[in-house]
């Protein structure tokens, strides 16, 4: 099936595979959080890949399949705007509130008093929302295993947002109206991330788990921009599968093993199995803001839980929390965001026609 095809939402539930993606970055999360060695993690084990690592990678390449896809079949750029923030910031705004003002008060070891006239609590807020994250809250979890830490997962919406900025930016100046121009940046930022540039070290991040996160939503734009030309079978995958397992050793396992993957949850998404599981609301953003804060108060909790119940009661939890978000914030919002959009678009028109 060719990737154009892949991509269209009748054929594909891209709904499940981000919460499986969601629930194994809890589950690679548990073991620091549990202080048990990660080298005892099965996919460290036999893939020698971080699980939650990894999922943020695939997280990037729906990302970046799915929203190149958004832009170039639009090309507008206010809905565009209006999408990512309304999809991106009530949620995360009502998350920052919860945990500031509801859970850091229980959790707290300091004096209510104390807690609510530090200025901290309201650093944690606004700095959040202006994607400059802030992790801790005083007096919370600071005598856990990974101390203090409340919002762990919370660092890569920052980069998610920054890729969205760089697509818009592309688009705006006609980069995707010729998918050669399109190819030649996308190739350029791949090539500047994998030969470890020192600009993008410098620009971007030194640390090469986040200078990667562009070349995974590159990577996901690039199948979408030849998407009448990538075709996604069974061939293809188990041919990749052999490459990566030849070069298991190779400094370019790493990039083999993420497209492997990628061609494997491209593949599963439209399987005829994965297409009957209804999802009716999609609690994978959810699951994801809440996973690592649910992790740490059981372990707040339960100091002697291992990382295995630590994983399955905190999946249980956040499916909770990501229902009543999905439902009640995340929703409404992105229906919010498609009213002012075509409200505004629709206010464009009738000004050019008179």
């Amino acid at each position: 099936m060719y990737i154009k095809d892949i991509t269209n939402p009748q054929n594909n539930n891209f709904t499940l595979i981000r919460i499986i993606l969601s629930i194994l970055v809890i589950y690679g999360h548990s073991f620091p959080l549990t202080n048990k060695n990660v080298n005892s993690d099965i996919f460290i084990k036999f893939f020698h890949i971080s699980p939650s690592v990894h999922a943020v990678a695939l997280f990037f390449f729906i990302s970046g399949l799915l929203i190149c896809k958004s832009f170039i079949t639009k090309n507008q750029p206010i809905s565009f705007i209006l999408a990512r923030f309304f999809r991106i910031i009530p949620a995360l705004f009502i998350s920052a509130l919860f945990l500031a003002f509801i859970a850091g008060p229980l959790l707290t070891t300091l004096p209510l008093s104390d807690y609510f006239t530090n200025k901290d609590i309201y650093r944690f807020i606004y700095k959040n929302l202006l994607m400059q994250t802030q992790f801790t809250l005083p007096g919370v979890f600071e005598n856990l295993p990974y101390p203090s830490a409340i919002t762990g997962s919370w660092w890569t919406i920052r980069y998610e947002v920054i890729c969205y900025l760089f697509l818009l930016f592309i688009g705006m100046i006609g980069g995707f109206k010729n998918k050669y121009i399109a190819t030649l940046i996308c190739s350029t930022i791949i090539t500047l991330i994998l030969t470890d540039s020192i600009f993008i070290q410098n620009n971007f991040s030194s640390l090469k788990d986040i200078y990667y996160l562009p070349f995974y939503f590159c990577t996901g734009c690039l199948f979408y921009i030849w998407s009448d030309k990538i075709q996604i079978n069974f061939p293809v995958l188990i041919g990749l599968i052999g490459i990566t397992i030849l070069c298991r050793n190779t400094t370019i396992y790493n990039i083999l093993f993420f497209l492997s993957t990628s061609v494997f949850i491209l593949i599963l998404a439209i399987s005829e199995t994965i297409k009957k599981i209804k999802i009716k609301h999609d609690i994978s953003y959810g699951i994801y803001i809440y996973g690592f804060f649910v992790q740490q108060v059981l372990i707040f909790q339960f100091p002697n839980m291992n990382n295995y119940w630590n994983t399955v009661f905190s999946i249980i939890i956040c499916v909770l929390l990501a229902l009543i978000s999905a439902k009640y914030i995340e929703e409404p919002a992105i229906t919010l965001g498609k009213k002012l959009s075509k409200n505004y678009y629709k206010k464009i028109t009738y000004e050019l026609k008179n």
